[in-house]
């Protein structure tokens, strides 16, 4: 049986839910086809008895009441309910350095840690100005950022021998998997302003919420879901999309959106342009992967707030190890019973291939050890424990190797470089795609994605 649609979105992440809305509040008809249980992808949220815990997504930044997300929720009409978080905190050396989540308050402790030999306020400044240049336009972009990693950019403002100040600047590298040394400057950039402009926020309900919120807004206007069905190809004709075919049936359509890892599109649903694509398939280099821990304790958010942020083994950004711990239970207690928390701790998985093996059990062990040497009372308090994986992580997402991030952010896979070659009406959304990894960047691939397909830009 044939279904005929505007638009057949396959992958339920946020770049491709927010992409859907956009385009059913413009009257198209659309489907979205994911093959798990339940949208989101990495913004999703579960349950371990009365613990809940978010998968992936935990701070969002523009969602202050100027910001880029709150303006197209608004605009979209859709409902979430985000918590502002003040501040954060890294731990190294012996040192708590509290970070605060407001561009003014940021810079001035920051330049406590400036010396004479620190030039901050052209840091800043610059560092604006390419993020801006960039974002205006991703393909002209291209030649300013190529080689111009973290460190590259740094070295121009920021003494080499201040390592507490380099350490503070580039300390949210986590967050999109690459160490300074390796990390694209503007990437970074562009993460680290959306947080400080217009506030950080966690989402009241969860990662879940903002997905379950979206994917009701979809629905308001028309859109339509097929959950638990995985695509079996992208139909051509003469090189013009006809359409996505599935187990169980056909979906015609005019225009398709792919918001998922392009090794399955290209190596399964589209093996005509695997060929055309060998040049970012073969080359480029996924992005670091996780491994974690959900608990679910008898400690309040009192016992637990003063060690939530980013825990260094040193310094040296580009050759230590972190643990990042967040209770998501310091900004919504609905996640845990009455005094208890929940928990979730993580720390990267860098294995190039998974198929290199490491104990489960000892990682476990090692990051559990860690973790109570950071909270001692945790000890005999758990009442709940989960672990994740890279391997689950690549289960759950289809993301090669249990990518966390997509394509890795280094200087030459980012903006323009990621330039794929698709059949005409054909679409990429997501981490994947531009401007990369973090729930405001995928949300603007689906936006960006939404508004070319309705002719809004080229």
């Amino acid at each position: 049986m044939t279904k005929k649609y505007d638009v057949v979105i396959i992958g339920a992440g946020i770049g491709g839910l927010i992409c859907a809305s956009y385009l059913t509040h413009h009257g198209k008809k659309v489907l979205i086809i994911e093959k798990n249980k339940k949208a989101g992808g990495c913004c999703t949220s579960f349950s371990r008895g009365e613990f809940r815990f978010d998968a992936g997504t935990h701070l969002i930044g523009e969602a202050g009441k100027y910001g880029y997300v709150s303006y197209i929720f608004r605009r979209l009409n859709i409902n979430s309910v985000f918590q502002r978080v003040n501040s954060d905190s890294y731990f190294y050396d012996g040192i708590r350095q509290r970070i605060c989540l407001d561009s003014k308050q940021y810079v001035k402790e920051i330049e406590k840690l400036g010396s004479k030999n620190d030039r901050l306020s052209d840091f800043f400044r610059d560092a604006y100005e390419i993020t801006r240049k960039v974002n205006k336009d991703f393909k002209t972009g291209k030649q300013v950022t190529d080689d111009m990693t973290f460190n590259v950019f740094s070295d121009k403002y920021i003494s080499k021998s201040n390592k507490h100040l380099r350490a503070a600047l580039s300390g949210y590298y986590g967050l999109l998997g690459e160490k300074p040394k390796d990390l694209s400057a503007v990437s970074y950039f562009n993460m680290l302003f959306s947080y400080l402009n217009t506030g950080t926020f966690y989402p009241i309900g969860g990662a879940q919420g903002i997905a379950e919120a979206i994917m009701k807004n979809i629905c308001d206007h028309g859109g339509n879901f097929i959950l638990e069905c995985m695509p079996e190809k992208i139909v051509l004709e003469k090189e013009t999309i006809q359409g996505v075919q599935t187990p169980n049936n056909f979906y015609a359509c005019n225009h398709i959106v792919a918001n998922i890892n392009p090794h399955e599109i290209f190596s399964n649903l589209l093996k005509e342009y695997n060929s055309q694509n060998k040049h970012i398939i073969e080359k480029f280099k996924p992005s670091s992967s996780l491994f974690g821990l959900y608990i679910g304790c008898d400690l309040n958010s009192k016992d637990i707030i003063d060690k939530v942020g980013w825990h260094f083994s040193s310094m040296d950004m580009d050759n230590n190890t972190y643990i990042y711990v967040f209770s998501p239970s310091v900004y919504d207690t609905h996640c845990s019973p009455k005094a208890c928390s929940s928990l979730e701790v993580f720390t990267s998985d860098d294995r190039k291939d998974l198929s290199a093996t490491v104990s489960r059990t000892d990682r476990e062990q090692r990051l559990t050890s860690r973790l109570m040497s950071i909270i001692p009372k945790l000890e005999r308090r758990i009442i709940v424990k989960e672990v994740c994986t890279a391997e689950a992580i690549e289960k759950y997402t289809g993301n090669i190797n249990g990518a966390a991030y997509g394509w890795a952010m280094i200087p030459n896979q980012v903006f323009g470089n990621r330039a794929y070659n698709l059949p005409k009406n054909m679409y990429m959304a997501g981490h994947w795609s531009n401007p990369g990894g973090g729930f405001l960047s995928v949300l603007i691939s689906g936006i960006s994605t939404a508004k070319k397909i309705l002719g809004e830009v080229s």
